[in-house]
């Protein structure tokens, strides 16, 4: 459950999948579970967030904007 309003949302919340240009996390984890080498703009951020959660790590996003791109 994500609270809708802005004034019960606050900090992090669970999020479904990781974004490959805004990963943080610490280096162990990208030691322990490097993103796969031979998938590149298609599919790396699905597998690697699938790769995530079944070796125990959460995902979490920011409640706010925080960066942005065209």
């Amino acid at each position: 459950y994500v609270p809708l309003a802005d004034e019960e949302r606050s900090g992090l919340y669970p999020a479904p999948f990781t974004i490959g240009n805004y990963i943080f996390c610490r280096a162990e984890v990208l030691q322990h579970l490097p993103i796969a080498p031979y998938i590149q703009f298609w599919g790396e951020e699905i597998t690697f967030s699938a790769r995530l959660w079944t070796h125990g790590y959460d995902i979490h996003q920011p409640d706010n904007l925080v960066i942005y791109h065209c």
